[in-house]
């Protein structure tokens, strides 16, 4: 049954219909005091509340519900070069589980946004590599 409420909420949220809070901080629901009728929904939360079972069991099925937090999931994932793609020993990328969603986002911007992500919290290691699999090229 909660995978039924989670996908009328996937659904609602693409069609515009949800009211959604304004700080991801936020309970999963908010209600307001003066009208309770008029709730807003903590959407990011109630995703990530739903992957959690089986984030890290199933990385293909929590990019599928969770696309919009890709980031995170690669770099919270032991499937990193899984997700993204392997790379030969000449640096080209092999296509990953990311390479599905080629259509609605720029693979190359993604990965690189994640090598940032990678490089901010100090693994300079697989940051380089994120880089390269992102075709980024930079001079220091």
């Amino acid at each position: 049954m909660l995978m039924h409420a989670i996908h009328m909420a996937i659904l609602l949220f693409l069609n515009g219909l949800l009211i959604l809070v304004d700080d991801i901080g936020h309970s999963i629901l908010l209600s307001q005091q003066e009208d309770p009728v008029q709730s807003s929904l903590n959407f990011c939360r109630l995703i990530l509340l739903y992957v959690k079972g089986f984030e890290c069991t199933d990385v293909e099925r929590t990019l599928d519900y969770a696309l919009f937090f890709k980031q995170d999931g690669i770099t919270y994932s032991d499937e990193t070069w899984r997700i993204i793609g392997k790379i030969n020993e000449k640096g080209a990328r092999y296509e990953g589980l990311i390479d599905k969603y080629a259509k609605d986002i720029d693979i190359e911007d993604a990965i690189a946004k994640v090598a940032s992500d990678t490089e901010v919290s100090g693994d300079g290691t697989l940051a380089g590599q994120l880089y390269m699999a992102a075709n980024v090229s930079f001079i220091y």
